[in-house]
Formats: C-alpha cells, sequence, structure tokens
C-alpha cells in the first residue's frame, strides 16, 4: 500500500477532504513521519507503522498543519494499567499489523482537548492511554471528561479495512512493529 492509496481511503471515509488530507501527508513527508520517494507506482510502500501515524495524524488535530504535532502528541501516550508501557503508535501499530485484531476495534477515540486516546473493542474493553507521568487516580474513564472537549473519532470498520488492505498487499508475512497484543480480559 502506498500513502495515497491510505489517503483516497480516509477521504472516502471520513470528514477531510482531499486538500487537507494531501496537506496532512506533505506536513508528514516534510517532517519525515512518512517515507519520501518518487510519485505513482515509485512511491515508496507504507507499513502499519506508517499507517498508524496517518491515522494518528488525522485524529489528532483540527488543522493539516498541525499534523506532526499531533503524532507527537498523540503516538507517545502509555497505555494506562499495564506494567509494560505500551504506547498509542504501538498499539494501532499492532492493530493495523494484524486483520484479525483490527476487526474486534469498535472505535479508536481522541481526547484533543487533553490529549489522551482510547481503543475501544468490541465488548465494551476499553484500552485507555495517557500523557506518561498523567495520575488518573484509579479513575481512567472519568479523566479528562469533564467540561467541553473536542474529540475525533475512527470508526472499527475504518480501522479494519486499512489493516485488509495492508495485509493484501503484503506478499510475505511479516511481524509489524511489536507482535500483535490482544485486548485485555476485564
Amino acid at each position: 500500500m502506498r500513502a495515497r492509496q491510505l489517503e483516497m481511503t480516509l477521504d472516502h471515509n471520513s470528514t477531510r477532504g482531499p486538500a487537507d488530507l494531501f496537506s496532512r501527508m506533505r506536513e508528514l513527508r516534510n517532517s519525515r513521519m512518512l517515507p519520501v520517494g518518487g510519485r505513482g507506482i515509485n512511491a515508496p510502500e507504507i507499513d502499519a507503522e506508517d499507517a498508524a501515524t496517518i491515522l494518528i495524524a488525522s485524529a489528532g488535530s483540527l488543522k493539516a498543519t498541525e499534523a506532526p504535532d499531533a503524532v507527537r502528541r498523540f503516538a507517545p501516550l502509555v497505555e494506562h494499567g499495564t506494567a509494560a508501557e505500551i504506547t498509542l503508535g504501538e498499539a494501532l501499530t499492532s492493530i493495523l499489523g494484524n486483520p484479525e485484531l483490527a476487526r474486534l476495534v469498535d472505535s479508536v477515540r481522541f481526547n484533543l482537548s487533553h490529549t489522551t486516546a482510547e481503543i475501544m473493542f468490541d465488548g465494551g474493553r476499553v484500552r485507555y492511554f495517557f500523557p506518561a507521568g498523567v495520575d488518573v487516580r484509579g479513575k481512567p474513564e472519568a479523566y479528562g471528561k469533564s467540561g467541553l472537549s473536542d474529540h475525533c473519532v475512527i470508526g472499527g470498520g475504518l480501522v479494519h479495512q486499512v489493516a485488509n488492505e495492508l495485509a493484501e498487499d503484503d506478499e510475505t508475512p511479516a511481524v509489524w512493529g511489536k507482535p500483535p497484543t490482544l485486548p485485555r480480559q476485564e
């Protein structure tokens, strides 16, 4: 899969317009967060980590010019309640690299006002991501939810579609990022 293919998928499945998405991709390439190279069939392939970067950039900011900053803010968020410091970027990479795991995702929610994120799975399981060092006092579901805040949601159908498109282009089996982590049973 090439970045342009994902850009077109997002155009058809989001409220972001083609000019906005093109600008976000350009900002990411200029910041060296996406591979750069030729155009068309000579454009470099993207992997699950690149796709995660694009999704975070698309959902993590309201302005296209802030796409790299969104990746710098949201990708390093740390999952609450785990001994291993799994970041949002790593979790999304694992999910996008495994269509079976991606199928279980209901949505990925970004709280733009408080810089937090949630990955919600079918059946109500939720994984919460916060800036490192934030004390949520044992109630992650309540953090950053008082008052007025801006949110962006990536639907589970889009997550699964991107994972499938990445898998179709993968001619040889590979491990994307870290091995896939199944949602915790609570």
